[in-house]
């Protein structure tokens, strides 16, 4: 609605300027010109950082206001990139470990039948690695035989989820929050069109089955899904995939089949969805919420990123780099959001090519503007 305010102002304007009482006669009453609500880019997501500094937050790297010396200048370019490439770098290491785990259940599942017949009991912390593992191995072939119904009321699954309450999903390859937001965090940053909420009302099936997400053409695979601020006419969106980004889009498909078919057995339509989650092996498969979740996983961002990143800068971690490492990861984790990962992907488009246009081609825009920048990057940095 805003949007709309503005533009309906900006056609009042001119239909009162030069056509109104020249061209045609005044109307009466006036043309109704609703008052304004918009912020101004250079205004927004400014805010003042722990250290009393008036920033912009819109980056992954918040961007002082005022920088004046040149060489603080480059260095804020340099971090921009490096917060990116550290953050990606965490982003491909969870989902390389998310797909080793989801082959290792599969693996697993398949040497079942060479253990003899056991009681079906929970992992316990007395039982040793042979234990364990066969213990994993009855678990694994549970979940590949029956999927997600082990909460029916069937004896037979009841004693299959006794098995598998001893794990948490991801140790079964299985879709949860955390590791979702690390598979969406590789899709953006190599796809900056893609928003936050293409990613969550994406559908990968339509209502008979057939996959309709993940398109094949000539020219490669897309992703299909749907920007609805930009209109029905231009809802639509179809994004080029790379090896990387489909091999993603795969992994994702396969680490929610087990959740997708037991919702569609419970006639529920959330099946469709490509982002399904699963906290709990107690609790019933959800839609994934990507503009939250960042917020919510904070210190479990830091402890990772700092554990699976290594410094983009040696310069920079100077005597201690696992120190550095950490204060890097804890300010990137604080400031993270899908939303500000994709303006970052975008601002280094234009750093690259020096072209606000091509800047606006990156993020999916249908038309370009020439404030665009004013969004992510503080006019004496435009400048510089």
């Amino acid at each position: 609605l805003a949007t709309l305010t503005m533009e309906w102002r900006r056609f009042a304007d001119l239909i009162s300027s030069h056509l109104a009482g020249h061209a045609w006669a005044s109307p009466v009453p006036a043309i109704p010109l609703p008052k304004g609500r918009g912020v101004a880019g250079t205004e927004t997501h400014v805010r003042k950082s722990a250290e009393g500094h008036v920033v912009k937050a819109s980056l992954l790297t918040t961007i002082p206001l005022q920088v004046s010396d040149t060489e603080a200048k480059e260095l804020l370019f340099r971090d921009i990139r490096e917060d990116f490439e550290f953050t990606l770098a965490w982003a491909r290491h969870e989902v390389s470990e998310a797909r080793a785990r989801r082959i290792r259940r599969v693996h697993a599942a398949a040497q079942a039948e060479s253990l003899t017949p056991s009681r079906k009991r929970r992992l316990r912390d007395t039982d040793t690695a042979e234990q364990r593992q066969a213990h994993f191995i009855r678990a694994s072939f549970a979940l590949e035989r029956i999927g997600y119904s082990y909460l029916s009321d069937d004896p037979e699954r009841t004693d299959s989820y006794t098995l598998l309450q001893s794990y948490c999903p991801s140790e079964l390859g299985l879709a949860t929050p955390r590791h979702i937001l690390a598979h969406a965090t590789v899709l953006v940053a190599n796809h900056p069109q893609i928003t936050p909420a293409f990613l969550e009302e994406l559908q990968m099936f339509d209502a008979q089955g057939a996959q309709v997400g993940l398109v094949s053409t000539d020219g490669g695979w897309y992703l299909r899904g749907v920007k609805r601020r930009k209109g029905p006419r231009l809802a639509e969106q179809d994004i080029l995939l790379t090896g990387e980004t489909y091999q993603v889009v795969l992994d994702l498909i396969e680490m929610t089949a087990p959740m997708r078919e037991w919702l569609k057995e419970q006639d529920d339509p959330l099946w469709r969805r490509l982002f399904l989650v699963l906290p709990t092996m107690a609790s019933r498969p959800t839609q994934w919420r990507p503009s939250a979740e960042a917020f919510r996983q904070t210190e479990w961002l830091a402890e990772r990123m700092a554990s699976t990143s290594a410094c983009a800068s040696e310069v920079a971690a100077g005597p201690d780099p696992t120190a550095h490492c950490a204060h890097q990861a804890q300010r990137i984790a604080s400031n993270f959001s899908l939303k500000r990962l994709r303006s970052s992907a975008a601002v280094l488009v234009y750093i690259d090519t020096g072209s606000v246009e091509t800047m606006a081609r990156a993020l999916g825009h249908t038309e370009w503007r020439p404030k665009l920048l004013d969004r992510y990057l503080p006019r004496p940095i435009q400048e510089f």
